[in-house]
């Protein structure tokens, strides 16, 4: 079952129990004026930044504005100023609140994290030729985290093949360690219902039914208006190895009602809170569009009707597109993360030189209020710029990406890199 919305959450907030994931609930964040987002302050920060936002009583100068925001940035410890003296400050100078929004974004985004890669070679080499798997599309848990002993190693990866001729698949792979060794592909599930393709598994943990769920694409399963097209479907597991079909989640009713093909597809779903979120292609072709959608239980999924932008803005991408269902968004020490691609090709399929990039987001996860940093170059001798395939997630401190890539136009392998520092 699936839905759309005439206009997306304005804003959507998301809320929050767990103390980790440092959100503000939605009555605090009603209160925050145009110049305060809430972006990723906790209470703590917020008692930080009590004094650090507070005007001279002849307000500031516009020529020490600079400064003015510079001093306050530290002291308020990277905190937005999320008080009730820090927001009337921001409101009686509008001067000071426009240079906050302008160096706030900037110094969170100064900020972003660097990545190491802390082997030489791939983690997956890329498998033989006429092998069901393609080591396409890699998405990784800890195992061990939610299953305990019963789990059949620390880490599981899941891969697929790549818009197979045939029935396609789903393969497990497991390892002790995120750097490996990695065991064989074992084919785990295909979706023998409807359909063709199964592939790009994005696998999450649902604590409420304590039940993974496998949101995967699948060539003609149930389109209509179509002649051909993806939806996206669901297996649902106890142990992510053993895996039960439950039915088309996202597809697009009628080729009219989006633009482009209407092609709901590349799934990648996370969880903020309560919420269920997921970026998805849109439209695939040569002018693709990525979108977003919405979940309470991660079985209904409502659409939004408007895409994701493709950030022209940012010079740092270089006049390439943000591909937002080419990445995921990740809570990294009180800041939500994209990381990804931004392409230069249609919407996934063709060769060229790609950007992995993290960038910071804003609190309905929509938009980027920092610049983009690459964080990945070819460094290795089986790589190149044709990057795809890139996934991150967040175990302990640090966050971990795995990403595809290849040479000279050969199968691609599976690359690991790291936040510097981190101990695989």
């Amino acid at each position: 079952m699936t839905g759309f919305i005439p206009v997306p959450p304005d804003p959507w907030v998301p809320t929050a129990t767990d103390s980790e994931t440092k959100l503000f609930p939605a009555a605090t964040m009603d209160a925050l004026d145009e110049h305060n987002d809430g972006r990723y302050a906790t209470t703590e920060q917020g008692a930080k930044a009590d004094s650090a936002y507070q005007l001279p009583e002849d307000g500031v100068p516009a020529t020490d504005l600079a400064e003015a925001v510079q001093t306050s940035l530290g002291k308020a410890d990277e905190a937005v100023p999320n008080t009730e003296a820090g927001r009337a400050a921001l409101a009686a100078s509008p001067e000071l609140g426009a240079a906050y929004d302008d160096r706030a974004a900037d110094f969170i985004a100064s900020h972003a994290p660097s990545f190491a890669k802390p082997l030489s070679a791939p983690v997956v080499v890329a498998p033989a030729s006429g092998s069901d798997d393609d080591a396409y599309a890699p998405w990784v848990i800890n195992a061990e985290a939610v299953l305990g002993e019963s789990a059949l190693d620390k880490f599981y990866m899941y891969t697929s093949s790549d818009h197979s001729a045939g029935a396609g698949g789903i393969f497990l792979r497991t390892a002790p360690s995120l750097a490996g060794p990695w065991t064989s592909p074992a084919l785990v599930y295909v979706d023998t219902v409807a359909g063709s393709q199964t592939e790009t598994a994005a696998v999450v943990w649902n604590p409420e039914t304590e039940l993974f769920h496998m949101y995967y694409q699948q060539y003609t399963m149930g389109v209509t208006g179509f002649t051909a097209g993806q939806s996206t479907g669901l297996a649902t597991s106890p142990d992510g190895v053993n895996w039960t079909r439950v039915g088309i989640v996202l597809t697009t009713p009628n080729q009219i009602e989006v633009m482009g093909a209407g092609q709901l597809t590349y799934f990648r779903p996370f969880r903020i809170g309560g919420q269920w979120v997921g970026y998805h292609l849109y439209a695939p072709g040569d002018q693709f569009r990525s979108g977003m959608s919405f979940s309470q239980d991660g079985l209904v999924w409502v659409t939004d009707r408007q895409q994701l932008g493709l950030g022209p803005q940012w010079e740092a991408l270089d006049g390439r597109a943000i591909a937002w269902h080419l990445g995921n968004a990740v809570r990294w020490r009180g800041q939500s993360w994209f990381v990804g691609l931004a392409t230069e090709f249609v919407s996934g399929v063709d060769a060229g030189e790609h950007l992995v990039i993290i960038a910071p987001l804003s609190a309905d996860m929509r938009r980027f209020i920092g610049s983009p940093t690459v964080i990945l170059t070819v460094t290795q001798a089986w790589e190149s710029a044709n990057y795809r395939g890139v996934y991150a997630f967040v175990d302990g401190d640090h966050i971990h990406v795995f990403y595809q890539s290849d040479k000279d136009g050969e199968q691609p392998s599976i690359g690991y890199a790291t936040t510097q520092g981190a101990v695989a």
